[in-house]
């Protein structure tokens, strides 16, 4: 779940529950970033009460980390079916991505402060371990304003694929990297990487807040490494006036998944 103000202020929350084995894990986190200054980061492994959806609204309510929001879909309801989707199936287990939000009114009240604007809001459920996925980089990223909802997944490695969804189509990307996304309608995406929200490899930026996770997990998940962005985005297209706005995106790197793990 995110949100971003026009100024730029930025709030990602993550709420996610772990079965593993004999693990049991209820994990919230908060990401909250201001204009020109350090990100503040807030994290609880308390139970806590999980996102709301009634459409066409959004509520979460997270008394562990003092946040109380709510994100309100502006635009014609979009389809449903389409933003919903299995990535990956395997013998192993499996992906499913939902877009729950894909461009909303947003506001988020913290113990920081408030922020207002855009935002997304999407669920995945994992049945595979991620440090078994067969692949080598994951990017994704989001632009969500009054007139935009575009999201992108792109998966390279020995599974790959490329799903882009913008203002309720599904395109071809001929062009997906940090930088820039370039579609097939001729709508394309410049990409500033001017605010890094938060960068490392996992053991030093997810996992320390989730103690257990860190001691157990094997050597491909601890050196996961992402890097996420806040960027001043601009879209450009044949039928349409350029458009500046923020967008957020990352990039996750995986290390070689040795034969068996």
């Amino acid at each position: 779940m995110d949100c971003v103000s026009p100024a730029g202020d930025a709030v990602l929350a993550y709420c996610a529950d772990l079965r593993w084995h004999r693990v049991n894990i209820a994990y919230r986190s908060a990401l909250e970033m201001r204009a020109g200054a350090p990100a503040v980061v807030s994290s609880s492994l308390e139970p806590d009460e999980p996102p709301v959806v009634d459409a066409p609204r959004i509520c979460w309510r997270s008394a562990a980390l003092g946040i109380r929001a709510h994100w309100t879909e502006t635009r014609p309801a979009p389809k449903r079916d389409a933003l919903a989707l299995r990535l990956y199936d395997s013998p192993e287990g499996s992906i499913d991505w939902a877009c729950l939000s894909p461009a909303a009114e947003v506001r988020v009240e913290t113990r920081h402060g408030t922020y207002a604007g855009y935002g997304y809001v999407e669920h995945v459920r994992m049945t595979i371990a991620p440090w078994r996925l067969p692949i080598s980089s994951l990017r994704w990223g989001r632009i969500a304003t009054r007139d935009d909802a575009i999201v992108w997944i792109q998966w390279r490695g020995g599974f790959e694929t490329t799903i882009v969804h913008a203002n309720g189509d599904r395109l071809a990307a001929s062009q997906l990297d940090d930088a820039r996304v370039a579609l097939a309608d001729e709508t394309t995406i410049q990409l500033d990487r001017r605010q890094v929200l938060r960068s490392g490899a996992l053991r030093s930026t997810v996992l320390p807040s989730i103690p257990v996770l860190r001691d157990l997990a094997p050597f491909r998940l601890l050196s996961m490494r992402e890097r996420k962005w806040l960027s001043r985005a601009v879209i450009t297209g044949p039928r349409r006036v350029p458009t500046e706005t923020w967008a957020i995106h990352e990039l996750v790197t995986f290390p070689k998944r040795a034969h068996g793990s």
